[in-house]
């Protein structure tokens, strides 16, 4: 009985040892994609950032800084309302603050930004009652 418990927990470890290690190389291409969107040759387009991040979300989804990076960036080049797409990038801006308040509901940019996009969208009482929230807490 005790062979049959050792062997078992030794199949359970390398499992787990397996899962560790895929998880693990999902991440480190995750942070490679999010260095390359913020620091690398890409950091200047906004499409490719979008692009990197979405790929690194998809990767390993509890990093919350490439939803930082994704939705700060939409949100500044959607703010060029001379712009035709500036709408699909204020899209964009919503849907990775979003995501990001899922991960971390204390990270400041991403309240300031939904109370921006509350303010712009909803009523302004809303976004008022919104910050008025979180600057409580």
């Amino acid at each position: 009985m005790n062979r049959v418990l050792v062997v078992f927990l030794g199949v359970v470890l390398v499992l787990a040892s397996i899962g560790g290690m895929v998880l693990s190389v999902r991440a480190g291409i995750a942070q490679t994609l999010y260095y390359e969107a913020k620091y690398g040759r890409s950091k200047d387009d906004l499409d490719r950032v979008l692009t990197l991040c979405q790929k690194a979300f998809s990767l390993y989804p509890y990093n919350y800084h490439f939803c930082l990076l994704s939705a700060e960036k939409a949100h500044v080049r959607s703010q060029d309302t001379s712009r035709p797409d500036s709408a699909n990038y204020l899209a964009a801006a919503q849907r990775w603050c979003e995501r990001g308040l899922m991960l971390n509901k204390y990270q400041s940019l991403f309240r300031w930004l939904k109370a921006r996009f509350l303010w712009t969208t909803d009523s302004h009482a809303a976004a008022i009652a919104y910050w008025e929230t979180y600057a409580r807490w």
